[in-house]
């Protein structure tokens, strides 16, 4: 992320809060997504992690998520125009919690945070809390049939079957409860943990059973993405690895590292935190740099808008392509100035974007 010129104090204190804040931001998450700090050459190279989180691994400064947000506030705005514009949304949602992430199913909105789990029956502009396991911060949405699905960081997977009137854990199976990303194929569930690897749950079962061989040990599963038969897992640091839908080794795909994948038509997208977002158009056998984005631009999130592509960075807010991700232009009108989109959702009617903001902008 670049931070303004040092001039006055105030501000560059003001931009070093925010930056913090921003890496904590994005779980799963990254966190529908749903933060990261800019890794550093050695810790690439050892493949630790630099986001924010309470794993030994990672940096040693990190954001406090007990610790009061400083200046920052977190906010949903949405577009009618397919991310061309947007506008404040997200009426009684907290502005202290960090979205993680955003889902849109049938009729009905559904939020993360660190607050917890929100639901929206009209099309965002008003939200209702609801009820899950308390102190669970819900970092990832994915929906399969009448069902949908929420990782939390410490309380594995919940499920409601009621457009989210009332939710109850799914987690037996799973040896780690922090559930970054979760993906569908079909009617099979994919769940990404923090350090055990990737989980799927059969169709109709209650239970998740591990998936896949080869994984690099302690591998923390950032974001996962369907496309055809294989399932793509994004390992940041650690790279981009996919597995055929029946089972067997991970393979790791070209030399990306991204923080957030995503599968448009025929194209995969690899957004590195920083480095913008690469394009592969041959199964991941090559891998370009998009055009309009810097080598310095951090990816949050990537998700689709109708015909187009968005990628939330900061501090321009979004960005947004028409080719597929071949190429991107800022399409930020509306959003306030400096802001981060760290959580992306749509449907065929509006999207929806979670954005961090300092307050005052």
């Amino acid at each position: 992320m670049r931070i303004p010129a040092p001039k006055p104090m105030t501000r560059r204190l003001g931009w070093v809060v925010f930056t913090i804040v921003v890496l904590g931001s994005v779980v799963c998450g990254l966190w529908v997504g749903g933060g990261h700090d800019r890794p550093q050459p050695e810790e690439q190279r050892a493949g630790r992690m630099t986001e924010p989180t309470e794993r030994s691994d990672a940096m040693p400064l990190r954001a406090d998520p007990n610790r009061p947000q400083g200046t920052s506030s977190f906010h949903v705005y949405r577009s009618d125009d397919h991310g061309l514009s947007w506008s404040l949304a997200g009426r009684g949602l907290p502005t202290r919690g960090r979205i993680h992430a955003l889902a849109v199913h049938e009729a009905t909105a559904y939020t993360g945070s660190d607050d917890g789990l929100f639901v929206s029956a009209d099309g965002g502009h008003s939200w209702a809390a609801r009820d899950i396991q308390p102190g669970s911060a819900v970092q990832c949405f994915a929906a399969a049939g009448r069902r949908v699905f929420g990782g939390t960081k410490r309380a594995g997977v919940f499920v409601t079957e009621d457009a989210g009137h009332s939710w109850r854990p799914i987690s037996k199976g799973l040896t780690d409860p922090n559930v970054r990303s979760l993906a569908v194929q079909g009617s099979v569930v994919v769940a990404g943990t923090d350090s055990e690897g990737v989980f799927v749950l059969p169709d109709g079962a209650e239970a998740w059973v591990p998936f896949g061989r080869q994984l690099p040990d302690g591998a923390q599963v950032f974001d996962l993405a369907i496309k055809d038969t294989w399932i793509y897992a994004a390992l940041y640091s650690r790279g981009l690895y996919r597995l055929a839908a029946g089972g067997g080794s991970w393979q790791r795909v070209g030399d990306v590292e991204p923080l957030r994948f995503h599968v448009h038509g025929e194209s995969l997208l690899a957004g590195h935190n920083p480095g913008g977002v690469y394009r592969s158009i041959d199964e991941g056998l090559t891998w370009h740099l998009a055009e309009g984005l810097t080598a310095r631009s951090p990816t949050w999130v990537l998700g689709d808008a109708g015909p187009n592509v968005l990628v939330g960075t900061s501090p321009e807010g979004v960005s947004i392509s028409h080719d597929a991700g071949a190429s991107w232009k800022p399409s930020a009108a509306g959003l306030p100035a400096g802001a981060a989109v760290v959580a992306l959702a749509a449907d065929r009617n509006y999207v929806m974007a979670g954005v961090v903001t300092q307050d005052g902008r």
